[in-house]
Parts: structure tokens; C-alpha cells; sequence
């Protein structure tokens, strides 16, 4: 599994994790220099200090990431529940338990009536039905403070976008006590705009706002309705931490809405790595936060190869950007081999010795993920590695305890960690979707950086992505093998080892 136990860690992610929560906090680091591992074990480490584990969510950017995290947190001891000190219900009264009937010009006291009959010792509990109420009072603070004066002793702790949730919930049919388990069993590792939903169901409710043209959720508007909630009403803070991944692709008001409702952020973040051209600028996200440059936690170690790093640094916009990533201060690695360019006559041979290369890695012992420009092509291979022989995990099937090969999209890798990375149909035809050159830049950037030991490329002579034009500079300095059509991948590649692990010392070399 991917994480690095505490006493393995280095010192920059150790004292990223000891941060304190007194402030904000943004964390720089390069692809492969710990940031969601970090941010892991700081949910952790915050728990342990005593803050409540319902009060503190990790967010991640994709679903493949959340599922990749909460296998790691079992290998911390720590499930993707957060804990509960809530008391539950009495099961006879919550069977006796009905619904209400309020009407919007019903006072609040109702809703408090409805709550002492519920856990009334006596047993007298009316039948009615409960229906939605106006706005109005469910957001106002005199129904909060009526609450909190109330019983049972669990409504005290809820805030008011806690309470306008159990009003919610017991229109569909929860009752109280149901709500109680509810609260205790929050997700500790959500996505970011599934929590935004969350979010927009508690405060706003109604329908979810829809983008026409895209044919989705309309997920920035979304965002901007929780936050006026917010901005208008002076709610009180939801969450004692938020832990945020891939700050990068996230929107200017996404981070003025973590802000608004957690009374700490972490955010992690790298601009290298944006993929979205909706992303923030790191400097802007300082700005939101109040965060001084100078108080960034930079994280400059990375588990990968300087083959690796070589090769990715192909794929950054500028020439100093590429230096400096090349002379990162790289960790020990024991084994080191030189990444792959395959060009195949056509996809089929291509797909042939990705089926033939995959297999080796697994032999080796290797984790690793294929990688596509889009879910179409992912399926695709998906079905071509199936006709081979090969078992491969997917986004419907995803495992990463196993060495199946993961078959996903660029854009759903993010975050992810493998031994060796493959990038297969690395050309024109299956690129077109994407005209911006910049933002292929990234995507293979990002590709190639998901791996820690090994990178295997494929393109097909005639329809190489231009990207690659300059690619054979590679091949002097000996960061990279380009194979021909007419070589074939028999047997797993050869293995140098380093008397000495490089470090940006022995990189200077291949600049």
C-alpha cells in the first residue's frame, strides 16, 4: 500500500503534518513528494490531538482517489467513518415515532415540541405528519438557540446547517434518533464536490442547479449558492479541519468556501500539475487563505527515479521549470531502469506489447496503471488487455491492493501513486479532444509522474503526437529507449542498479 509509515517520512512531511491549526496552511510539493500522504497522516495526527473525527474531512478531487485513500487509512487504523459521540435513540421510541405537521407560520417552538415528544420518557408521541417549512425560520438563529436549550443532549452540539440536515432528513422519513447515526457516520474522505452537494442539500436544498450545455451539474453554481448561505447569514463554522488534495484544480470560490466553513484549511497543491483551466493560481489561493508565501510548506523530496523525473520534465512549459524539477532532491531508490518509448505499426501490435510489458511488471512484483486521454479509450484497452489474458482493475472495479493492472483516465490518476506508469496511444487521433497544447502538456507531465520506478510509452508511426518530436534527446543522454516497431518486450526490462542513488548532483549531467 502507498503509505509511508510515520517513522519512514521525511523531515519536510513531518513537519507538515506537525502544523498547527491555529492558521491555514497551503502545502507546495511536486508530484511524488508525499502531499497526499501528508495530508493522511495530518487527519490523523489531528484526531489523535483530540479533535472530534466528525469534525475534520480529507478531501480528494476524484472518486479513484477517495477509494485509493481509504484503502491507506485501514493500513493507518483508521476507517472512512468519523467517529460519533452522539446517543442514540431508544429503539420502541423511535418505532413509536410519526411525523409532524408544521405549517409556515408555525413557530419554531414547533419543531421543539416535535423533538421533546419524540424522546419523552412517557410515551406520549402523537401521530401527525412533518412537512417542509419556510426558510425563513429553518435558517434563522433563534430556532439554533432553541435547540441548543433543548434536549435530547445530542441537538446541543449541532450548529444551524447541522439542524436545517435534520429537518431535511426527517422530511424524507429519518427519524432523530436514525438522524444520530446519520451525523456519527460522516465520511472522514469525501470528494470535493460530492461534499459540496452535501453541503447544498443541507443549506440550500431544492433542486441541484444544472448546467444545460455541459449535461451536468452545474457544480461552480452549486458552490456559490452554499457560500452566499454563508456570507449572509454568518453561519458558524462546520468543521474544525478541512485537508484538501490537488488544491491546483480547484476554483477561486471553492477555496473562499472551505474557508468560510472550516475553522482551519490545509491545502495541498501544485500548479505544475493543473489540468483544469478553471484552476486557481497558488498565489491567489495564499491570498484567499491569508496565507504568507513564507509560511508554504515546500515539500521538495520525491520517490521517483531521476529517469523518471527526466523524462517528465520533457513535459513542463519552460525551460527553468524543467531545471529545477530535474534538480529536486530526490530519495533513495534501489533499482533504477530506463523509461520506454514503444512505436508500434499499428494499435494492434501497440496493444500486443502493452499486454506483454504489463505482464512483466507483474512478474516484477510492480503496481501499475495504464493511462488514456479519455473513458472511451480507457474502456477500449480495458477490453483489448481482457481479450489478452490480462485481469485488469478499472473506475467500476477499482482494487489497489493487488498488482491487476488500473486501466483509467489521465484526469482520474491524479494523485495516484504506481511502481510503473503506462502511457499507450500517445498520438494525434487520440488526442484530438484535446486542441489546447498546453493542457497535453500536462496531462502526459502528469502521466509520466504517477510512477515512482518505470514509464512505458506507446505511439504508432505515422500519427506520433507532436509532443514527442523532441523526445530522442532523451535517448543520447540515455533517460529513455526508443523501440522500434520490429523490438519486442519478451522479457521485463533490463535493471541498472547505482552503485550510489542518484541525486540532483548526478542529474547535473543530464541537462
Amino acid at each position: 500500500m502507498w503509505v509511508v509509515p510515520r517513522e519512514n517520512l521525511t523531515e519536510d512531511q513531518l513537519a507538515a503534518i506537525r502544523l498547527s491549526p491555529d492558521k491555514n496552511r497551503v502545502i507546495f510539493g511536486g508530484p511524488g513528494s508525499g502531499k497526499t500522504l501528508v495530508l493522511a497522516h495530518r487527519a490523523r495526527q489531528l484526531i489523535l490531538d483530540g479533535t472530534p473525527s466528525n469534525r475534520i474531512r480529507l478531501l480528494v478531487y476524484t472518486n479513484v482517489l477517495r477509494d485509493y485513500v481509504e484503502e491507506g487509512l485501514i493500513d493507518m487504523g483508521l476507517v472512512n467513518r468519523a467517529g460519533s459521540e452522539l446517543e442514540e435513540t431508544p429503539d420502541n421510541c423511535r418505532e413509536r415515532t410519526k411525523f409532524f405537521a408544521l405549517t409556515p407560520d408555525d413557530d419554531p417552538q414547533a419543531l421543539l415540541d416535535v423533538v421533546a415528544i419524540i424522546y419523552s420518557e412517557d410515551g406520549n408521541n402523537p401521530e401527525s405528519a412533518f412537512v417542509r417549512k419556510s426558510s425563513e425560520w429553518k435558517r434563522s438563529d433563534e430556532l439554533l438557540e432553541r435547540v441548543k436549550s433543548s434536549t435530547p443532549p445530542w441537538l446541543h452540539e449541532l450548529n444551524i446547517a447541522e439542524l436545517r440536515k435534520v429537518v431535511r432528513q426527517f422530511e424524507r422519513g429519518f427519524s432523530l434518533g436514525e438522524q444520530a447515526k446519520v451525523f456519527g457516520s460522516a465520511e472522514l474522505v469525501q470528494t470535493f464536490d460530492s461534499w459540496c452537494i452535501d453541503l447544498f442539500d443541507t443549506l440550500v436544498g431544492g433542486k441541484r442547479p444544472w448546467n444545460a450545455e455541459k449535461k451536468m451539474m452545474d457544480f461552480e453554481k452549486i458552490r456559490l449558492e452554499v457560500l452566499e448561505i454563508f456570507e449572509s447569514n454568518k453561519c458558524e463554522k462546520l468543521f474544525d479541519a478541512l485537508l484538501v488534495d490537488e488544491g491546483q484544480d480547484l476554483t477561486p470560490t471553492s477555496i473562499k468556501l472551505m474557508k468560510a466553513v472550516s475553522t482551519h484549511v490545509t491545502l495541498a497543491m501544485d500548479g505544475r500539475q493543473q489540468l483544469y483551466s478553471n484552476g486557481i493560481d497558488p498565489q491567489e489561493a495564499l491570498d484567499i487563505l491569508e496565507v504568507r508565501r513564507a509560511a508554504a510548506s515546500l515539500l521538495n523530496a520525491y520517490r521517483c527515479t531521476p529517469l523518471v523525473v527526466d523524462l517528465a520534465a520533457e513535459f513542463l512549459p519552460s525551460q527553468s521549470e524543467a531545471i529545477a524539477f530535474r534538480t529536486s532532491n530526490l530519495l533513495s531508490v534501489d533499482d533504477i531502469e530506463t523509461p520506454v518509448l514503444f512505436r508500434a505499426k499499428d494499435r494492434n501490435e501497440e496493444l500486443d506489447q502493452l499486454a506483454i510489458a504489463l505482464g512483466d511488471r507483474a512478474m516484477l512484483g510492480h503496481n501499475t496503471a495504464v493511462l488514456l486521454p479519455t473513458q472511451r479509450a480507457a474502456s477500449g484497452v480495458l477490453k483489448e488487455m481482457e481479450k489478452r489474458g490480462l485481469n485488469c482493475s478499472h473506475r467500476k472495479d477499482l482494487s489497489f491492493g493487488d498488482l491487476r493492472p488500473i486501466i483509467l483516465t489521465y484526469h482520474s490518476a491524479k494523485g495516484l501513486t504506481v511502481d510503473s506508469i503506462f502511457l499507450p496511444t500517445l498520438t494525434e487521433k487520440a488526442f484530438r479532444g484535446f486542441t489546447d497544447s498546453e493542457q497535453r502538456t500536462r496531462m502526459l507531465f502528469v502521466g509520466i509522474t504517477r510512477a515512482t520506478k518505470w514509464a512505458w510509452l506507446g505511439t504508432h508511426e505515422g500519427d506520433q503526437l507532436e509532443l514527442l518530436s523532441g523526445i530522442e534527446a532523451l535517448e543520447k543522454r540515455k533517460s529513455l529507449r526508443i523501440l522500434p516497431r520490429t523490438s519486442t518486450l519478451l522479457s521485463a526490462a533490463v535493471i541498472v542498479k547505482e552503485e550510489t542513488p542518484t541525486t540532483s548532483i548526478g542529474l547535473a549531467g543530464l541537462l
